[in-house]
């Protein structure tokens, strides 16, 4: 079995953008960082294994914490605060890193208040 084979999962990408607004009345511009509404790749073959996730009470609601390992093809577009939509669920990619030139491994977390 081929590597490609074990990537069984599958998500969408979403890449951070910058812009810098125009000035209006005299002031500078600012920065600002976003997403657009559509993936700029979906159906990207990925395999999600769970690191943990961690629940806290809290006022007013609990906060959930997950992280995934995620494991891409060499040839995958991924970079660091990429937004990734696993079976419904928005998470954050922190540092690709590349295993011995062969794949790609990132730490996918998500926050969220329930």
């Amino acid at each position: 079995m081929s590597y490609r084979g074990l990537l069984t999962d599958h998500c969408d990408i979403y890449h951070l953008k910058h812009r810098i607004k125009p000035a209006h009345y005299g002031l500078p511009g600012e920065s600002e960082f976003y997403y657009e509404e559509t993936p700029d790749a979906s159906g990207v073959s990925s395999f999600w294994s769970s690191r943990g996730s961690n629940l806290v009470q809290g006022e007013p609601a609990m906060k959930l914490s997950e992280s995934f390992l995620v494991h891409f093809a060499m040839d995958t577009d991924v970079r660091a605060n990429d937004r990734v939509v696993y079976q419904g669920a928005t998470y954050v990619l922190q540092l690709p890193r590349i295993i011995r030139n062969h794949h790609i491994e990132v730490v996918a977390m998500r926050e969220e208040m329930l």
